[in-house]
């Protein structure tokens, strides 16, 4: 009976451990689901074991085999129906199969338990409990056995890096592996297991080398122990106070192609087409929808430079605004009240990766997405087909606009970006007017409002205007060509473009945003509803947006003397040099035919 309890207790804790490297792998995912397939597969490999163990040693690799495939595709076909994931079995694990590490590496936390994550550590879980039951009841080698559920909890460990669950399960694997080793040593001694080859009797000698055996065994490892503390410890001590190494922060995920790396050159071209359909939209609230956040300007060209990972269909909180400095004016501030805002978005005519959706989406049902984590804008990695169809549930803030004026513009290293203008020197003009806009507005948001009605007052709209959002091109816009005549007209780029590369220059950190007017209700969203518009960043508040358009049917006012370009400054006059006086010298005398400066 004992010996018969001793033979169950292994294969149970091996099993145990490993469902507990699922658990401590399951914290970066966002359901259970992983927890439970791998626990399934810990147990199912260890108890198929177990069951043909009167068999040939032969025949449990590939009836294990066998097994793993059926609870694969079990795992498969449940992880995608929960996931919402269309497709047959044979393209689920294809996919899953093919991608399924790169996945695991570049998705973001939390993951969603689907095919293609959990293909890999369902596969890893069985093979560790098909070797480690083998390993143990066959050839009864228990501290070999213990070797793959402990790989498999490191490689756990490895990919949950600084996003470590529960210290339990820790303890919970140690515990397990030390109740297996309890469980095999406590009545199985080396002589019990020579016992057999002497016809059950062991006679002194054997005894005695037995001993010999087992105390130079327990030296050498002991000496390998303490050398292996002396040489690890130093190292692991001063780790233990540092966060884990991430390891996605290694692995870069597949990023947009060009169509959307400057999606703001898209705008002159619906402009000249604006009857065309682009996408179906059923909106809860009059809202705008954004479909790109351009945050790198160098001069030239305004780019989009997020890092999108697969996301889950539940996506993380954006993040926290900067801080209030303390003992700032904007102490009060804060980023407002939340709005929920819910979509159905029907793809239509618009095409590339970007996936249009409100500010702030925390929920996307009907297709893997994924995220950047600092725009808050979604890409589509297979890119935009037409009838994809999907849902959104965005959190909109909306800030006090009675604290606004008091908010400040945050600074230090990380507002560099949101700073940069160009390598080279801005234009003058450019320079002038910022300047000169930021001397009668010392708050930050007074700065940027300043902005906002300086060119909805002074510029006018003009589908046919040329595109382009470069420095000089911006020039033109606020002031035309060398004589003054032309620009004062183009289209949201130019519009939006200006605004915050003014208000860079008046120290407001800004960016533009692509996307287009949405309307309560279902509806159609056309060319002519594209848009872009700008957004500065306010400490305590976050990115708040800003319309510099001019209303419909606004003449634009003609720019005051102060605001026009001041003349280059011109250089002293020459001083006059005296004329010399008459001098008793005799005249030149001419050549025939010739002047005084032929002789010369």
């Amino acid at each position: 009976m004992v010996r018969l309890l001793r033979a169950l207790a292994v294969p149970v804790l091996l099993a145990s451990a490993i469902a507990l490297a699922g658990q401590t792998l399951g914290a970066i995912y966002a359901s259970p689901l992983l927890v439970q397939l791998v626990a399934g597969a810990a147990a199912g490999s260890v108890l198929l074991s177990v069951a043909v163990r009167r068999l040939p040693s032969w025949t449990a690799a590939p009836i294990s085999v066998v097994g793993l495939a059926g609870y694969l595709a079990f795992a498969l076909s449940l992880s995608a129906r929960r996931a919402d994931i269309p497709g047959d079995l044979a393209e689920l694990a294809t996919d899953a199969l093919a991608n399924g590490i790169p996945r695991l590496l570049t998705s973001m936390v939390p993951i969603e338990p689907q095919p293609d994550t959990v293909a890999l550590p369902v596969i890893a879980a069985w093979l560790a409990g098909l070797t480690s039951a083998e390993v143990a009841g066959r050839g009864r080698r228990t501290l070999l056995a213990l070797l793959p559920p402990t790989l498999v909890y490191a490689a756990a460990l490895f990919l949950v890096g600084p996003h470590r669950g529960s210290a339990w399960t820790g303890l919970g694997f140690a515990a397990a592996a030390v109740a297996t080793l309890a469980v095999t040593g406590s009545g199985e001694s080396r002589a019990a297991v020579a016992a057999p080859r002497t016809g059950g009797r062991v006679d002194e000698g054997t005894r005695r080398a037995l001993r010999i055996r087992a105390a130079v065994a327990a030296l050498a490892g002991a000496a390998v122990i303490v050398a292996v503390v002396a040489l690890l410890g130093p190292g692991l001590t001063g780790a233990v106070s540092r966060t884990p190494v991430d390891p996605r922060a290694y692995v870069t995920p597949p990023q947009l192609d060009a169509l959307d790396q400057n999606p703001l050159i898209r705008l002159s071209g619906w402009a000249v087409n604006p009857t065309e359909h682009l996408l179906d939209a059923d909106l809860s609230a009059d809202v705008p929808i954004r479909l790109a956040v351009l945050t790198d300007y160098d001069g030239v060209t305004w780019h989009v430079s997020g890092e999108y990972r697969p996301a889950a269909r539940t996506l993380p909180a954006p993040s926290s605004p900067p801080p209030v400095q303390a003992g700032g004016e904007g102490a009060n501030v804060g980023p407002g009240k939340a709005t929920t805002v819910t979509q159905r978005i029907t793809v239509v005519g618009l095409t590339g990766k970007l996936l249009p959706a409100v500010a702030s989406p925390r929920r996307v049902d009907g297709v893997r997405v994924s995220l950047d984590v600092d725009s808050g804008t979604l890409m589509l990695p297979d890119g935009l087909t037409a009838g994809t169809t999907y849902a959104v549930t965005s959190q909109q803030s909306v800030p006090d606009a009675n604290v606004l004026p008091m908010a400040d513009a945050p600074t230090g290293p990380s507002m560099a970006r949101y700073l940069q203008i160009a390598t080279g020197e801005p234009p003058q003009r450019m320079l002038q007017l910022a300047e000169r806009l930021a001397a009668d507005n010392s708050a930050a948001y007074a700065r940027a409002a300043a902005i906002e009605q300086f060119l909805a007052s002074h510029y006018r709209v003009d589908a046919s205007a040329p595109s382009g959002h470069a420095l000089p091109n911006l020039d033109f816009f606020l002031f035309g060509g060398p004589t003054g005549f032309g620009g004062g007209k183009g289209t949201a780029e130019q519009f939006a473009a200006s605004f915050a590369v003014l208000a860079r220059m008046m120290g407001l950190p800004s960016r533009v945003v692509v996307g287009f007017h949405g309307r309560q209700g279902n509806g159609k969203v056309l060319a002519a509803d594209a848009s872009a518009w700008p957004e500065v960043l306010f400490a305590g508040v976050g990115w708040v947006p800003f319309d510099p358009l001019p209303r419909p049917g606004q003449q634009p006012e003609p720019l005051e003397e102060q605001f026009k370009p001041k003349p280059p400054p011109s250089s002293e006059p020459p001083v006059q040099e005296p004329l010399p006086t008459e001098s008793a010298a005799p005249a030149p005398t001419l050549a025939a035919g010739g002047d005084a400066s032929a002789e010369a």
